[in-house]
């Protein structure tokens, strides 16, 4: 890549690598005069004391380095961020350039520092193409005209896109610019940059106390690039997002560009909304890069205001923070995709590597894998990524190829799929367009099993199609023949199977055929009942009411998995009513004193009307403790415990839990006696508290 090739003849100036230390990876680019730091908790929040020339905070062992390094700027890496485990990372910026990695370690054998991380400088997956043919030829291969039909996306889904910043006022992009309410102060859903008391929206003040002035539309995190960087913005970050390079801009136009609007070109996620995030610049003659701890900060900056997706088209390093930004975000229920590179191998880069990142190769008009994209058994989906006609900076529209085009795509259908399903978490959303892919490994022989589930289908995604997942579904009568006397109950057992190896959320009903032939339902619907994988999960003695009112006869009562009223698989079993009050009148149903098919139903057992974290107990304890936790629905959870340094020691449970009261046993025998905390993270909650074990 072009990248690569002008890195080696500038090493001298702006690389800093090592081939044996444990901090840098040879040949990869640094930011030579910054690190991020992470503090342990207890430090709290610091001030920083810049007057002297150096940043000085109070705390010695820290002064006397960033005295040692000519430190002269350190600042929150994360501002404004309400979750406790974000607040402590800093960035240290010196005067001139000195061994990194000396720096890093000495700064990790602090006593108040967790760890400290390089910032690396990442390409853009993108490669510039003139027109050849055709406009958009991507949206027809993924079927989204079928999908319009039936979700054209709401305003409200937000896909935020960090990159080299967004035309945000292009025609074609400009009504779909996310605006901060927080700081619309005139409240028309416009950037208007002029001052306050003139009736804009600039009055210098952070009025929505997230750690950023006036960021009406996004902020830029640009700055001091260096001498390499030749965009036009260079050397202070700001509130003005705008996209001087063009990568941020195609890419938003791909995600969600203004559609039926008469000019220029259309975006998958019809009524979409992009919120432009800057963390890229122009370097010298290639098209971009972006620096991690930007992109860590945009990330944790999405997720606190409100993006449901976030689209990443470039490479990637755990440095600069992004790996807790990412935790964070994924942990609020964000949904991040992110390009597979455009290096035509199997290497994958760090988000690419991480399971709960959705990694996107690219395909052409054949459905065959673009010649330059990355692949492997780490790739998630495929999707378009050659000749990709979409906007770019200065009212302008073009071509490009890349996975870089491949990513946004794909972030778009994931718009439409939670505006057809809002109450929808990231990882349904996922296996949502998992399910609903076209298998491209017949075409792509050499590459089976390493353009992941396929390429999207936008109608197969919002309609519920696509491949069926392999799971089963068996209901046991007991005591058979069941013979009732009505009102009556009787009971019967439940096997769910499924062997997919990741979990799938099912819809699961009832049903009646009763003795005239007639169909009655559904008795019971549960919908996105999480189903763990490679797993069969029982439900046993579940009772089945029978009314009063129930005519006499023979009755066969039927058990549905699947996408309502899409059936994926069935069970059935006769049951007969022998005789019956005939009380027509009756205020019985066929689900009074049911306990429900699938374990739910009635009022047996309360499903909780909102999140919470209980009390352990017992505590203090001795070994085991029992930690309760409470879902009014299915969701994405993480319940870890921590140690009084704030380090992370236990992972409790991770993943899609449905909805109920938990209990999960902590067995801390391998444990040292002390304080410890629990906390609790969902889509839309986080809450911690405290437990002393004591042996």
């Amino acid at each position: 890549m072009k990248f690569k090739a002008i890195a080696l003849f500038i090493a001298v100036l702006f690389i800093v690598s090592s081939a044996s230390a444990g901090y840098l990876i040879s040949g990869k680019n640094y930011v030579p005069n910054r690190i991020v730091v992470n503090f342990h908790p207890e430090v709290g929040q610091l001030t920083i004391d810049k007057s002297s020339g150096a940043a000085l905070t109070g705390i010695y062992s820290v002064d006397e380095l960033n005295v040692k390094y000519s430190a002269y700027d350190m600042y929150r890496l994360f501002p404004g961020s309400k979750d406790e485990d974000m607040k402590y990372y800093y960035v240290i910026r010196f005067n001139n350039p000195g061994d990194l990695e000396g720096m890093l370690s000495d700064y990790a054998s602090l006593e108040p520092v967790e760890h400290t991380e390089p910032i690396s400088i990442e390409p853009l997956y993108v490669e510039p193409n003139d027109p050849s043919y055709g406009n958009q030829w991507h949206l027809p291969q993924v079927h989204a005209p079928e999908g319009w039909d039936i979700e054209k996306g709401d305003p409200n889904v937000v896909i935020a896109i960090p990159d080299t910043g967004v035309d945000w006022d292009h025609p074609d992009l400009a009504d779909h610019i996310w605006i901060n309410s927080g700081e619309d102060l005139n409240g028309n859903h416009h950037f208007d940059n002029y001052p306050a008391n003139q009736g804009g929206d600039i009055d210098n003040i952070d009025n929505d106390n997230n750690g950023y002035v006036d960021d009406v539309l996004g902020w830029d995190w640009v700055n001091n690039a260096g001498i390499f960087c030749t965009d036009a913005d260079c050397d202070n970050e700001d509130n003005n997002p705008m996209d001087y390079v063009g990568h941020g801009t195609h890419c938003s136009g791909i995600a969600a560009a203004v559609t039926d609007n008469d000019i220029g070109v259309a975006g998958l996620d019809w009524n979409g909304t992009i919120m432009p995030l800057r963390i890229g610049y122009q370097y010298l003659w290639i098209l971009g890069v972006v620096q991690m701890d930007w992109a860590a900060s945009a990330i944790n900056y999405a997720t606190e205001k409100g993006a449901k997706v976030i689209s990443c088209s470039w490479g990637s390093e755990n440095t600069g923070g992004i790996g807790a930004a990412v935790d964070n975000a994924v942990a609020h229920g964000v949904l991040i995709f992110s390009a597979a590179g455009n290096s035509n191998n199997q290497q994958a880069s760090y988000l690419c590597s991480r399971e709960d990142v959705i990694s996107v190769a690219a395909t052409d008009q054949d459905d065959h894998k673009a010649s330059f994209s990355s692949y492997g058994t780490w790739v998630d989906v495929s999707a378009p990524g050659v000749h990709i006609y979409s906007t770019v900076f200065n009212n302008s529209y073009t071509y490009f190829d890349g996975t870089s085009m491949a990513s946004p795509l794909a972030a778009g259908l994931a718009g439409l799929v939670y505006s057809r399903h809002p109450d929808w978490n990231n990882s349904q959303v996922a296996q949502r367009i998992f399910e609903s892919c076209d298998n491209i490994d017949d075409i792509n022989p050499n590459y089976a099993g390493k353009l992941g589930y396929g390429r999207i289908n936008a109608y197969n995604a919002v309609q519920g199609g696509g491949t069926t997942p392999d799971v089963s579904l068996n209901f046991v009568p007991e005591n058979p023949p069941i013979e009732i006397h009505a009102p009556g109950t009787f009971y019967y057992d439940i096997a769910v199977t499924n062997n997919e190896d990741h979990t799938v959320n099912l819809d699961c009903w009832t049903m009646l055929t009763l003795p005239n032939g007639n169909v009655y339902g559904p008795l019971d619907l549960y919908h996105d009942v999480p189903f763990a994988g490679n797993h069969t999960t029982t439900y046993d003695n579940v009772a089945q009411y029978v009314p009063s009112d129930a005519p006499i006869g023979t009755y066969t009562f039927w058990g549905y998995i699947g996408d309502y009223p899409t059936q994926y698989s069935y069970s059935s079993f006769n049951f007969t009513v022998l005789s019956s009050a005939g009380d027509e009148n009756s205020q019985d149903s066929w689900v009074w004193k049911s306990s429900g098919a699938f374990g739910f139903g009635g009022d047996i057992p309360t499903v909780p009307t909102e999140v919470s974290l209980e009390d352990c107990y017992p505590n203090p304890f001795n070994a085991q403790t029992n930690i309760t936790f409470n879902l009014p629905k299915a969701s994405n959870v993480e319940l870890s415990v921590y140690n009084l340094a704030g380090r992370k020691v236990a992972t409790l449970a991770k993943g899609t839990i449905g909805a109920g009261s938990h209990t999960i046993t902590w067995d801390a025998y391998d444990y040292s006696s002390g304080v410890y905390f629990y906390r609790l993270s969902t889509d839309n909650y986080t809450a911690t508290k405290r437990m002393t074990l004591m042996k």
